[in-house]
């Protein structure tokens, strides 16, 4: 149990003691001592989680939404929500080491600071005709298109495709008064995020936008196979596969084409079998290369429980 409790705060999720169960019962018939009565333990724990949870007055996050004419301005953006695949929520940014101020010479890290940008929404979408899902900003039917996030409002939106399977994974971070809310609290991020966003519009200098995006996965709960399989190990990611970027007025849009990697493919696919059990953690930072842009802090971030790659949210959209 203590194992299992990945945020160390004395109580497990429904997810975390399936997984006990899971891990319990695999070990116990390879020792030939798998007692089923153990489920009793675990339900009994269970119960004392909850009845933890309502003592200290833990109530779900509610997504704030005020309409403003045609612009629906997010007040408050929700870090939780759920979809008919599964549930998603912002992890906490301390559980992630990022470079220290002096890196460059003394290789130190630190835990992030918060997140810059708050995740809004999450949304997966199944893709038909066996292409990528280029540019979701740009598809009337996507979340992004139907919301309509206010004209003050700036989005980092990161759409993992996995056309070998036929989905794409869309993560929304909206920050409702736009970039000037990342100058105010980290002004070095800000810097190299607006240079990303210039040579982008400007298209020039992409191999110096994939040198920047970092990626760092975390299995916080899932089957043994897939925890050894998907290490907790930064990757510029536009050097492990290929990667487009599109930006609009308020929006930088950034497309990780997963099936141009092997290596890559063959861990989705895998994670894919066990997905209903595992629960992931998937955050974003830009690699600081000069010291005046340290310590680096984490950008955006999104955890994602109990998926069913078998069921996406509103119609197919047909790729580009």
């Amino acid at each position: 149990f203590k194992d299992a409790d990945s945020d160390k705060d004395g109580t497990l999720t429904l997810t975390e003691l399936t997984s006990c169960f899971e891990i319990y019962k695999a070990t116990m018939i390879l020792a030939n001592d798998y007692a089923p009565n153990a489920l009793v333990t675990i339900l009994a724990h269970a119960n004392e989680n909850m009845k933890r949870r309502t003592q200290r007055g833990e109530t779900p996050v509610r997504e704030v939404k005020a309409d403003d004419g045609d612009y629906k301005v997010y007040q408050d953006a929700p870090v939780s929500g759920k979809g008919v695949w599964g549930r998603w929520t912002q992890p906490d940014a301390k559980k992630f080491k990022v470079r220290d101020s002096g890196y460059l010479s003394r290789k130190q890290k630190r835990p992030s600071d918060p997140f810059l940008f708050p995740i809004q929404h999450v949304e997966f979408r199944k893709i038909e005709g066996g292409k990528p899902l280029n540019h979701i900003c740009a598809h009337e039917d996507s979340w992004w298109r139907t919301n309509k996030p206010g004209p003050s409002a700036f989005a980092l939106i990161f759409n993992i495709q996995v056309t070998s399977i036929g989905v794409s994974v869309i993560m929304y971070h909206i920050l409702p008064n736009g970039m000037d809310q990342v100058k105010k609290a980290c002004p070095r991020v800000h810097d190299m995020l607006h240079a990303l966003v210039e040579n982008v519009r400007a298209n020039r200098d992409k191999a110096k936008v994939d040198a920047r995006f970092k990626f760092i996965p975390r299995v916080v709960t899932g089957p043994f196979i897939v925890r050894c399989a998907v290490k907790e190990t930064p990757v510029i990611m536009g050097q492990k596969v290929s990667q487009s970027y599109y930006s609009g007025n308020n929006y930088l849009e950034v497309d990780v084409h997963v099936d141009s990697s092997y290596a890559a493919n063959a861990i989705i696919k895998l994670a894919h079998a066990y997905s209903v059990n595992i629960e992931c953690d998937m955050v974003w930072l830009l690699e600081a290369k000069e010291e005046k842009e340290l310590p680096e802090r984490l950008l955006a971030g999104v955890r994602v429980s109990n998926v069913d790659f078998s069921k996406s949210e509103g119609k197919p959209l047909q790729a580009s």
